[in-house]
């Protein structure tokens, strides 16, 4: 079980961005299939999933 919580010291955000020193930024992308996996992105944006695309265009903020 992974803690995602913005305010808790130990949170997997609040952990990476204090030993990689980036924002307590992530992002969560599910995916709709049970055949496919989906992402998340810690860290400020932008979140490229290939070459061409940036997902962090397509994210919806929610404080």
């Amino acid at each position: 079980m992974v803690g995602f919580g913005q305010q808790s010291p130990v949170s997997f955000a609040t952990q990476f961005a204090s030993i990689f020193k980036f924002s307590r930024q992530f992002a969560i992308c599910l995916s709709s299939s049970t055949k496919r996996n989906g992402v998340i992105f810690i860290g400020h944006s932008p979140y490229f999933i290939s070459l061409a695309f940036d997902a962090s265009r397509d994210l919806i903020y929610t404080p």
